[in-house]
Formats: C-alpha cells, structure tokens, sequence
C-alpha cells in the first residue's frame, strides 16, 4: 500500500497543471484497487498512468 500511495504522489507531483482525464481516472482506479487489497492490479494502473502522464509531456 505504501508503494500505491507513492505512486500516485508521483503522478499528482508530476506537474502543477491539471492531469489528463485518462491519468487521472488511472489513478483513481489504481488506488481504489489497492484499497480493496488487490494491490498488483492497483500498481498496474498506477504505474500505467505514470507512464502516460511521462510520454505526454515535453
């Protein structure tokens, strides 16, 4: 749980500007998962979203 809270800091700190939708509703499905405990498919999103967030940007 403490990576999946690391994560999505990590998106939320990316940049200052407002997140894609798609970014923002993977994050939101990763740490719903990883509070329902099913943590690998919660990381999974997460880490999807990171990677999106990464090759959107400049």
């Amino acid at each position: 749980m403490a990576f999946c809270l690391r994560l999505s800091h990590a998106i939320e700190n990316y940049k200052k500007e407002a997140l894609p939708r798609t970014v923002s509703q993977l994050r939101d499905e990763g740490m719903d998962l990883c509070r329902e405990g099913l943590v690998r498919a919660g990381l999974i999103r997460l880490r999807h979203a990171l990677s999106t967030l990464k090759r959107k940007s400049p």
